[in-house]
């Protein structure tokens, strides 16, 4: 009965290793049913024995030999016996020698006993002990065991270096290296704290512990816990993970300073400052808001500052708002705000969208700026230049009537005595008379273009070709171009959006002073347009006289003129070009030096017509 319970493989051999019994576990590892007492079924040749390494064990080097030869026991062999179906199976075995009553060998017996569930259970543990160990040994965690007795067992890299400055940690008292370590009170913390988990089993948990050491002034902060876990002997010890935070909580601390520097830069700044959400709701206002409308921060946060909003700006600014915020664009817009004592006030509000690192709108930040009295004082100058304006229409009108009578009848005067004999100064200052009063209908001409120019409101564009310009300018100036011999010559000009006759006007005056500034030969002028970095880029270019580089911004004034009363003109013509260029989006310069002709250089935007 103990032979068939056995739950080990047990075979009995004779001393020529021929199989004579065996039980029924080893019927099943074996793999089939050998016959009891055949001499085929011999030991050595029955079995393939395979080492550890699968190395086939050859016969004469089995076990079962030795043991047959000198009687002394083989014991946990560890091979692979091959079965039928030529699986194998690892087992251990043991060979003991069978003597008679005169202690000859008489046989043998044998016990297979099957590991491969074992080992592979061992493989398995230690697996995954192999990778227990190796996650404990590259955690950023600190962990350290200690036992019932209060002494450190174990600990990870990790907690080594933290605990570096004392040697021979293992082993050592946790109440010894905590005062060794730590100041009195947080040395009795600590240990108090490992105590009452071994004793209770209630677990402990500090997410932010400031750490002083004893050998170093710095501070540090912890994230710890302590917990209670059986020991193999039998008794409880304590466990503890740790994780140094200081980078977090010093981070954390920072941003928090930070954002205080940013509140109270936004508290004490003179403008009205606000933050808002991504979907517009307004979440921040400092407190010149409250102080300025009189309300509190919940009366007027999200949506609520559409009450101080004057009513004749308030749907304008609602849309444009909402706008900005479905569209990131930045906000801006002038409009009035009222003031706790009922006044509106005037402010030019903006605001950008803050993004993330992806691009994507995280916040809005913006300013209320109050520039009340600024627009009250643009109002009055353009009153005042609007009244300027009329008054300088109505003297150049009112001056043009006596200058046409002074004209008239100095021709009238000439006429009736053009058959008497004047004397040479009664000609010269008759001459000086239609001299006079020519110069000053075309400074009045010239002064209510300029007027004109600054205040007009823009007109609609219109789509110019300006080789047509260049055709009217021509047809203009044919008297002083045939009585000059001058050449106008022009490259490909392109179509431009704007007002054609101030066009006229810029092109006349350039061209006419080259004409007029001309040197010894005869006049010059050539005339370019092309695109260059997103905007047409043109010059009208002479070979006259030239310009000083000191006299180049000089020119543009109004009634600048380089060379006094000789030379026939207002002075007020380049500062009509000005204007023009000016008034269409771009800037006039010069480019010139006495003796080597002038060019004159402006850019327009280039738009779609």
């Amino acid at each position: 009965t103990m032979f068939e319970a056995v739950p080990v493989a047990v075979f009995v051999c004779n001393s020529s290793a021929v199989i004579q019994d065996y039980n029924n576990r080893a019927e099943e590892l074996w793999g089939r049913t050998p016959k009891r007492g055949d001499p085929s079924e011999r030991y050595c040749g029955s079995f393939k024995l395979y080492l550890p390494d699968g190395t086939l064990l050859p016969h004469s080097e089995s076990p079962i030999v030795e043991v047959l030869r000198t009687g002394i026991p083989a014991r946990n062999i560890e091979v692979f016996i091959e079965r039928p179906d030529a699986s194998r199976i690892l087992v251990t075995v043991n060979f003991l020698p069978l003597r008679n009553e005169q202690g000859e060998i008489i046989g043998a017996i044998t016990s297979f006993d099957d590991i491969s569930e074992r080992k592979q259970a061992e493989a398995a543990v230690q697996h995954r002990t192999a990778q227990f160990e190796t996650l404990l040994n590259v955690a950023p965690l600190g962990v350290y065991l200690v036992d019932g007795d209060f002494r450190i067992r174990e600990m990870n890299p990790t907690a080594f270096a933290d605990f570096a400055n004392i040697p021979d940690l293992i082993g050592r008292d946790l109440n010894e290296v905590s005062y060794t370590l730590w100041p009195k009170a947080c040395a009795d913390e600590i240990v108090a704290r490992f105590r009452h988990t071994l004793e209770t089993g209630e677990p402990h948990t500090n997410p932010e512990w400031l750490e002083e050491r004893l050998d170093r002034e710095a501070r540090k902060y912890y994230e710890w816990q302590i917990n209670r876990i059986p020991l193999p002997e039998g008794h409880y010890g304590v466990v503890c993970y740790f994780r140094d935070i200081s980078t977090q909580v010093l981070a954390r601390a920072e941003i928090a300073a930070a954002a205080e520097r940013l509140r109270f830069m936004a508290e004490s700044m003179p403008q009205k400052i606000f933050t808002a959400k991504v979907n517009g709701d307004v979440d921040y206002f400092n407190r010149q808001w409250m102080e300025f409308t009189g309300l509190s921060f919940e009366q007027i946060r999200n949506w609520g500052w559409t009450r101080f909003i004057h009513p004749d700006d308030l749907e304008q600014n609602v849309r444009l708002w909402n706008h900005s915020v479905k569209t990131g664009e930045p906000f801006e817009y002038l409009h009035r705000f009222r003031r706790a004592d009922g006044e509106y006030r005037w402010h030019l509000s903006r605001a950008l969208a803050m993004r993330d690192g992806d691009g994507k709108v995280a916040m809005w930040i913006g300013s209320n700026t109050d520039i009340h009295e600024e627009k009250n004082t643009e109002e009055e100058l353009r009153l005042t230049n609007q009244d300027l304006n009329l008054f300088v229409f109505a003297v150049s009108h009112a001056l043009t009537e006596p200058l046409r009578m002074i004209t008239s009848y100095s021709e009238l005067l000439l006429d009736a005595h053009r058959s008497r004999e004047f004397d040479q100064n009664s000609e010269m200052f008759a001459g000086f008379i239609a001299d006079g009063t020519r110069r000053m209908e075309e400074l009045l001409a010239d002064l209510l273009t300029y007027t004109a120019l600054a205040s007009q409101q823009k007109e609609k564009a219109d789509s110019i070709d300006l080789n047509g310009v260049l055709a009217k300018v021509s047809d203009n100036l044919k008297v002083a171009i045939a009585e000059s011999g001058a050449v106008i010559t022009t490259g490909p000009l392109p179509r431009i959006s704007g007002s054609e006759v101030h066009f006229v006007q810029l092109f006349q005056n350039l061209i006419g002073n080259a004409i007029k500034y001309r040197g010894e030969h005869p006049p010059a002028v050539h005339v370019t347009g092309r695109e260059d970095k997103g905007e047409w880029r043109f010059e009208v270019a002479d070979n006259g006289i030239g310009v000083a580089p000191e006299y180049h911004q000089q020119i543009f004034g109004a009634f600048k003129r380089l060379h006094g009363t000789n030379t026939p003109g207002t002075g007020v013509g380049l500062a009509i070009c000005q204007r023009v260029v000016e008034r269409h989006g771009g800037r006039i310069w010069v480019e010139s030096a006495p003796g080597k002709g002038t060019t004159f250089c402006f850019t327009l935007p280039v738009r779609g017509l």
